[in-house]
């Protein structure tokens, strides 16, 4: 498998992960669970800072 197909499903996973925990957060916002709601917040900061670095240096990851 070549790097385009690797960091295509990298990307895709992390791009899934992060509609995980948006729908994650909307859900707790909707049900009124504050505990749930922060940890589906931090969830949600946690996937877009794992995809910030494959964004920023995507020549890197593709060589």
């Amino acid at each position: 498998m070549g790097k385009r197909w690797v960091y295509f499903f990298d990307f895709a996973g992390w791009l899934l992960f992060l509609v995980c925990s948006i729908v994650y957060t909307y859900g707790s916002w909707k049900g009124g669970d504050p505990i749930f709601l922060t940890g589906s917040l931090i969830f949600l900061v946690a996937c877009i800072s794992f995809m910030i670095p494959m964004i920023v240096n995507r020549r890197a990851y593709l060589g």
